[in-house]
């Protein structure tokens, strides 16, 4: 456990500019504070702290506590403000009418019948490009010739922004995509939309991406079969276009999908292996700065190779402020590398704490950081191999103490087995990832097909099965409600206490923990009342088939209709999973036809659900009058829903289209089954 002496300031300074800024970006996020506001409390703490500096140093030592305050309310400020302008940028997000052009920056699986690209979207303004985002690119396969990374596309087709249209407890691709930069999506599926001008590749990034190229040709060359080399491709360098989603979904279940996602483990395993050899070639001291100037170039150049995710770029931060730190003979306390990390990536972009490799990244090496001393001191042992073999279990355990509320956060399930998985297949990988740094690096072509290739297969191979049969097992996954993150946050906090009172027994901390469980409780039970108050209609957005969730309470009646005979059980699952995350237990399924719908609710009054044919007669023209909602989903023909829109606009009325507006929530009155008058 990292030894924290008196003053946590002086031994951890990224400590309290990382919790400031963090806190500063969750205020600007939940509570909006006007801009106005946030410059005049920054303008304030600006000047006290300078009126500090101007002070006596005798006098420091009387205002420590205020001049920390100071620092606090001053960095959280500029977290608000630095989420402020991002936010505003992102406000800005409008339709792009004029013509763009596009830079191909990342390549993405194929989607069906149409390569997919990420590209950089710019827009002319006073004889300038101006950069309005990401976009998701689609190209007819079909077309003659084929795109390429850097190639500048000159375009005036439609581009389409990225709404939230996800279910509850679906994945919320908008989310996803916002954390990423890509607010668009454009499809060319004819060599007329676009015109190719050239490939705008700079230096650096053709070193990059030629570099990726011989690694993943490298592998094709010697590795065969074609699932052992989408994991390949995944643990050496991050790319996932080959690997299968099954055995994806595999991995995932059984809890070690980090091996396969390129994070701190595979950066610190390569830093290990490049500090052994330099420690033997470097020995003089005058020959270290040497040692120090190959190194740090190699992590960055191995994280952006790897994709730049979240997560590596935490790691090779962190790396760096340690490597520099030991260069300049300073005391380099891990935690303080960590928080540093985070803080600057914070800073550059504050959607990064919603980035979950960054979340997992980072809690998994705190968790490590504050209790794997610790739980490694629970026993002891002179067997050496036995004495490894529990340093490597205590370090398993303590990585997944604070990750395990985050998992169940965001999953809703546990795999049980996960310490045991991780016990087994991360030392198997590790040997793998060395294995096909070696196949890269030999140039000896018979030792590489006849012996290293069949050690990467074998390995692969191995953890495979092993996942496979350790997700066959009985209670090999434990489900959990949906849960609010002020609740998981409580669990956190409860679980590092409960720790701590183990180790060391106190008053202060059972008092803790008693005030800790009282919390925990009063949340539960608010989110309990929260649940048994609801009252709405849900009309789900699905594709040729639609679900109207009608909920009071924890009852929920799902009302299906459309083509539901194709993928039946594909949209059940959905169903299932969609009415837990609206923490709905008691569950009916019933069947409606294919009529215009009147349900009734709070705020219209009325509103009609359009479900395959019109609306005529005098119900009608009573509804025209009282203008209620109209709502149409997927079960109806695109066509038909075009001419709606058109009727609609003529008419003046507002009609919602699932597909656009996502899941339409509808407040209704008292319990009661729909009707439809004729």
């Amino acid at each position: 456990m990292v030894r924290i002496r008196n003053n946590i300031c002086k031994e951890l300074p990224f400590l309290r500019l990382f919790f400031g800024l963090f806190l500063g970006i969750l205020i600007e996020q939940s509570c909006s504070i006007h801009f106005n506001h946030i410059i005049t409390i920054h303008a304030v703490c600006i000047t006290i702290f300078l009126l500090i500096k101007l002070l006596k140093i005798e006098w420091m030592w009387k205002i420590s506590i205020l001049l920390s305050f100071v620092i606090i309310v001053y960095v959280i400020t500029w977290g608000s403000i630095t989420s402020s302008l991002l936010s505003d940028l992102k406000k800005k997000t409008t339709a792009i009418d004029n013509c763009y052009l596009l830079k191909i920056e990342e390549s993405k699986p194929d989607a069906g019948k149409n390569e997919k690209w990420i590209a950089a979207v710019y827009t002319r303004s006073k004889n300038k490009w101006n950069f309005r985002g990401n976009t998701y690119l689609y190209i007819n396969k079909n077309m003659h010739g084929k795109s390429s990374i850097g190639d500048l596309l000159l375009s005036k087709q439609p581009v389409s922004i990225i709404k939230k249209i996800h279910n509850p407890g679906e994945f919320d691709f908008y989310s996803y995509s916002k954390i990423n930069r890509t607010y668009y999506t454009i499809y060319f599926n004819d060599r007329k939309d676009y015109i190719n001008i050239g490939n705008g590749l700079k230096k650096a990034s053709k070193i990059i991406l030629h570099s990726r190229e011989f690694i993943l040709s490298t592998l094709k060359t010697y590795v065969q079969d074609k699932q052992v080399l989408g994991i390949a491709e995944a643990m050496l360098i991050g790319y996932k276009n080959d690997i299968d989603p099954e055995l994806n979904k595999t991995y995932t279940n059984a809890g070690v999908s980090h091996v396969i996602a390129i994070s701190g483990m595979h950066l610190g395993l390569i830093y290990m292996l490049i500090n052994q050899v330099f420690q033997w070639i470097f020995r003089k001291n005058h020959l270290k700065l040497i040692a120090l100037l190959i190194t740090l170039p190699a992590l960055w150049f191995f994280a952006f190779l790897s994709g730049a995710s979240a997560s590596v770029m935490r790691s090779v931060i962190m790396f760096s402020f340690i490597i520099i730190g030991n260069h300049l003979s300073k005391s380099s306390e891990a935690l303080n590398a960590l928080f540093g990390a985070g803080f600057l990536m914070m800073a550059v972009d504050p959607e990064t704490i919603y980035d979950m490799g960054f979340q997992l990244s980072f809690t998994a090496v705190l968790s490590i950081l504050l209790f794997y001393h610790r739980i490694r001191k629970l026993m002891y042992t002179k067997n050496l191999l036995l004495q490894k073999g529990w340093s490597f279990v205590a370090l398993s355990i303590s990585a997944q103490l604070l990750t395990t509320p985050l998992l169940i956060y965001h999953f809703q399930h546990y795999p049980t087995y996960s310490i045991l998985n991780n016990i087994v297949i991360v030392p198997v990988s590790s040997i793998a990832l060395i294995a096909e740094i070696m196949v890269c690096i030999n140039p000896i072509d018979l030792l590489n097909s006849a012996i290293i290739s069949k050690g990467i297969a074998t390995c692969i191979i191995g953890m495979s099965s092993f996942a496979s049969i350790m997700n066959t097992l009985p209670f090999a996954s434990i489900s959990f409600p949906v849960m609010s993150l002020q609740t998981i946050a409580i669990k956190i906090l409860l679980l590092y206490c409960l720790f701590c009172y183990l180790i060391k027994k106190s008053k202060q901390l059972m008092l803790l923990i008693c005030l800790l469980v009282l919390l925990d409780c009063i949340f539960t039970w608010k989110e309990q009342i929260k649940i048994d108050t609801l009252r709405r209609m849900i009309v789900l957005n699905m594709k040729d088939a639609g679900a109207i969730i009608h909920q009071h309470g924890r009852h929920a009646d799902i009302y299906i209709y459309g083509n539901w005979k194709e993928n039946k059980m594909f949209h059940a699952k959905r169903i299932k999973n969609i009415a837990k995350h609206c923490l709905a237990q008691d569950i009916q399924y019933k069947q409606l036809d294919r009529h215009p719908l009147i349900l009734q609710t709070n705020k219209s009054g009325k509103a009609v659900l359009l479900m395959g044919d019109d609306l005529y007669g005098a119900e009608a023209g009573q509804l025209l009058k009282k203008k209620p909602e109209w709502i149409v989903d997927g079960s109806t023909k695109l066509w038909k829903i075009r001419r709606w829109k058109k009727e609609a606009q003529n008419l003046h009325l507002r009609l919602l289209h699932t597909a656009e507006a996502g899941p339409i929530y509808l407040d209704c009155k008292d319990y009661h089954s729909f009707f439809r008058k004729k």
